[in-house]
């Protein structure tokens, strides 16, 4: 995106802000207009400025950090689950993100998840269903296949993108396209891949050690085949099956009789 992220204090209350600059940052910013919320799992925007040579954004301040080092990877899809459902049910024209992929999550101090990046989102007019775009944009191995194929786009194409996340949370992957390099319908991939170790409850076998290493019961076990069957339900490759991410936030609630599964 050619941006750029640096750090200041505010003077007058001393917060730690964090500032964007870049050729992208006034589009994102017409982007992200109906979109400025309060959300404990959206990055805050505090404010811009468009008089300087090239425009800025101010946000909150959070850490940079990777999903590898980060512990409690179900509590961060809950997390984006619920911020993407909010997007969806929260405004009367739904928000759709073209680019959900985990390099778009920073985090705070306090580990909690933060989605970034308004660029490329787009939302569907009053009273339809759909939006039809000109060309394809996005990550490969993210991207829905009715939108790859046809151009269009809706929340249920959040809906696979959650999906391909959460595959890529509970299974360690960095690059979920060295999967799909030998595929060109990866809808259907995801599902094969997925059902050959759901299928004999062999998920663990491909699960990230950090994960697997916390499985140390059947009850924990159980949440995380779970956790493999609703991303194998976000990335059916009809977006009629697929669960709404409402359906998706309620199922990502602990258990109050199970402790969290990291």
């Amino acid at each position: 995106m050619g941006a750029i992220i640096r750090k200041f204090r505010d003077r007058n209350d001393r917060r730690t802000l964090m500032v964007r600059n870049g050729t992208s940052v006034l589009k994102e910013l017409i982007a992200s207009s109906n979109a400025q919320m309060s959300h404990n799992h959206i990055l805050k925007r505090i404010g811009c400025c468009l008089q300087t040579p090239i425009p800025i954004l101010v946000f909150e301040s959070v850490e940079y950090g990777t999903l590898q080092i980060k512990p409690s990877r179900l509590k961060i899809a809950r997390g984006i689950a619920n911020s993407l459902a909010y997007l969806h049910f929260g405004f009367p024209r739904p928000i759709v993100l073209r680019n959900l992929k985990t390099e778009n999550i920073l985090f705070n101090e306090e580990n909690v998840a933060k989605w970034f990046d308004f660029l490329l989102s787009i939302s569907i007019p009053e009273g339809e269903t759909h939006i039809t775009t000109d060309r394809v944009i996005g990550t490969r191995g993210y991207s829905a296949p009715e939108y790859i194929s046809i151009c269009v786009l809706n929340e249920k194409s959040n809906v696979f993108s959650f999906g391909a996340f959460l595959f890529q949370l509970l299974t360690g992957r960095i690059h979920i396209w060295d999967l799909l390099k030998d595929t060109h319908d990866h809808g259907c991939f995801f599902n094969e891949y997925l059902n050959n170790y759901l299928e004999d409850k062999r998920f663990t076998e491909i699960a990230a050690p950090i994960i697997v290493q916390d499985v140390s019961c059947i009850e924990k076990e159980q949440q995380l085949h779970a956790s493999a069957q609703l991303t194998l339900e976000c990335v059916n490759n009809s977006p009629e099956d697929r669960p709404t991410m409402v359906d998706v936030a309620k199922s990502k609630k602990p258990q109050t009789n199970l402790s969290p599964l990291r």
